[in-house]
Order: C-alpha cells, then sequence, then structure tokens
C-alpha cells in the first residue's frame, strides 16, 4: 500500500532500483498512466496525487513534480493550492513538498539549472478569479520557494519552456479574460526581457521543448474563442515562430510531452528509442472532454493513435517517464 509521507526537503533523493516508461496524467478525473506500447492504460491508481484542475507537472531529480492547481467542488466554486507533490518511479510511492508561497492554478512552470520557476496563474474563483504576476523559484540547496522578478504582465493559463538553458512563457489570459500573444524569456541576473510574439494569441493550449533550441506549442484557445488544432515552433536561437503541422483534432486543456526512452545508468546514457511526441486529453472544439491520444511528428503533424486513454480528463497535467532499466 502506498503512503504519503512529508518530507523535510521538498524533493529529495531517493535509491532507485527499478522504474518504468510511460506517461503519468493526473488530473481532475484522477492519476492514470498511458504507454504507447507496453501496458494497457491504468486508471484510479493509487499514487496520492492531488487530482487537482490545471496543475503544473514536470521530471525533476528522476521524479515527476506535481505543483499548484485547483480543488472544484459541484458548484463549480474552485479553489487554489499551492501544493507540491513528488511521484518516485522507481517506488511508486508520492510524498508532500514544500508549500509555494502563493496558491495558483493555470500557472506556468519549467525545470532549468536545477531548479523549479513558476509564474503566474489564476486565484479565487469565477468573476473574482485574477491572474498573478508573482514568479517563485525553487532549488534544493535552499529548501524553500523564493520569490523571483515578477512578470511584466498578470497572465493565467499560459506556459513555460526551457530552452538553451532559458526560461520562456507565452501567450494566456491577462485581466478580463482578454488574450495575450507575448513572450518573455527569463535570465540568470533576473530579468524578464520581451521577445518576438506568438503569430497568434493562445490560452490553454499545450506546449513542449523538443530540442535544446525548439519550442512546439499545439492547439488551445484563440481570441475568437475558437479551438484549434494549429501548431506552431518557437527558436529560441533565432527568435522566431514558424507554422507547424496542425493536430488531428483541436483541443484545449491538453497536455504534450517527449518520451525519449532514454535509460541512464550512473556512469553512461544509453538512448533506447528515438523521442516521441504524444498529444493526451483535453477539450473538443464542442467542449467534449477527450480520452483520445495523437503521435505527432514534425512531417507528418498529429495522428490519432488506436489506444487511448483510461479515462477522458481535461485541465491536465502529464509527464513522460523515461526510465526503463536498472539503476546501478
Amino acid at each position: 500500500m502506498l503512503i504519503l509521507n512529508p518530507l523535510s526537503l521538498l524533493f529529495a533523493i531517493l535509491p532507485l532500483t527499478h522504474a518504468w516508461t510511460g506517461i503519468l496524467i493526473d488530473g481532475p478525473a484522477g492519476s492514470q498512466t498511458f504507454s504507447p506500447t507496453n501496458n494497457d492504460p491504468s486508471d484510479n491508481i493509487t499514487l496520492c496525487l492531488q487530482h487537482l484542475k490545471s496543475s503544473t507537472g514536470m521530471m525533476f531529480r528522476d521524479n515527476a513534480v506535481f505543483i499548484g492547481g485547483a480543488s472544484c467542488g459541484v458548484t463549480k466554486s474552485c479553489s487554489a493550492s499551492n501544493a507540491a507533490t513528488k511521484f518516485d518511479p522507481s517506488t511508486n510511492m508520492s510524498s508532500y513538498g514544500i508549500l509555494m508561497s502563493t496558491p495558483r492554478y493555470g500557472h506556468a512552470s519549467a525545470v532549468v539549472n536545477n531548479s523549479i520557476i513558476v509564474c503566474g496563474g489564476c486565484t479565487g474563483n469565477g468573476s473574482f478569479s485574477q491572474p498573478l504576476r508573482d514568479c517563485e523559484q525553487y532549488a534544493p540547496t535552499r529548501e524553500k520557494w523564493s520569490a523571483i522578478s515578477d512578470l511584466s504582465q498578470a497572465r493565467c493559463n499560459s506556459r513555460m519552456v526551457q530552452l538553451n538553458d532559458l526560461i520562456y512563457i507565452f501567450g494566456g489570459e491577462y485581466f478580463g479574460s482578454s488574450l495575450s500573444s507575448n513572450v518573455y524569456q527569463y535570465d540568470a541576473s533576473d530579468t524578464w526581457t520581451f521577445r518576438t510574439a506568438m503569430t497568434t494569441a493562445l490560452t490553454r493550449y499545450a506546449a513542449v521543448s523538443i530540442s535544446a533550441d525548439i519550442a512546439l506549442v499545439c492547439g488551445g484557445i484563440d481570441s475568437n474563442k475558437n479551438t484549434t488544432s494549429m501548431c506552431s515552433t518557437y527558436s529560441s536561437s533565432n527568435n522566431s515562430w514558424a507554422s507547424a503541422m496542425n493536430m488531428t483534432t483541436a483541443r484545449s486543456g491538453h497536455d504534450m510531452v517527449v518520451l525519449d526512452g532514454k535509460c541512464t545508468h550512473t556512469h553512461t546514457q544509453i538512448q533506447t528509442s528515438t523521442g516521441a511526441i504524444y498529444i493526451v486529453g483535453g477539450r473538443d472544439a464542442t467542449g467534449a472532454v477527450l480520452n483520445t491520444v495523437e503521435l505527432y511528428t514534425m512531417k507528418d503533424g498529429g495522428k490519432t493513435m488506436t489506444k487511448t486513454m483510461a479515462v477522458a480528463d481535461a485541465d491536465i497535467s502529464a509527464v513522460a517517464i523515461q526510465f526503463k532499466c536498472i539503476y546501478y
């Protein structure tokens, strides 16, 4: 049976014995796993995760980390969370982490230089929900969340990626639910710098780094409140946007991961398979919650897989568990 244990450190390093490869998804419908090739998808698995709406998930120090999100009742009244939960794929156990300073959902987060940065998001309910400007950073050496420079513009439901050891945040919603196309870069001098704007203002889209230099952005809701299937790429070295192949299905509130299939040992890293981009869940243009998964390639765009998620879910966080090997 899994036990939820409090930790004095946010993400303590535990001895790794065995782990698995696949996609771990957490959202309002619960926790579930998706393996493209090996196992059937599973749901209602007891991982002691929060099952919150619009949290963020990432890999940090070989563990899946889920931060923030909203707990929503039957009246659709939502309460923002400042929780941080770590899932260790080598033991299939979860642990509490140090709370963020600010409860938030629909925020953006990314890992850079052995730290986690979280920015923006929403707090409050309904018409009282307000986007946030503030950012905070967690580093294991400090064992706490520390404030960093605020965003120049409050925003909710944006996304953040790490490219070439710098942080980039794209789009989202600001006051009055207006959409932004602005892009900002964060560097080690604690400075946000304006970069080339997105070609289309978006909210509730998905984004992932597909190389050290390139981010892929897909789907979301545009300024006309249309759910889109369009994708684009951003190059940090060229500071430019380019069109990419579309997804098969227009989606919002979905997530997207790169599943590398890497197997890491103490002294070497073995590439066991090529990276693949998977797009999971969300809502379609009619608002229906999806259980479909698309395999996306830069050449062909998204192709719906016959294998689906165990349970349809939206406003989710997905993390690629990259390890399928024995650690020494």
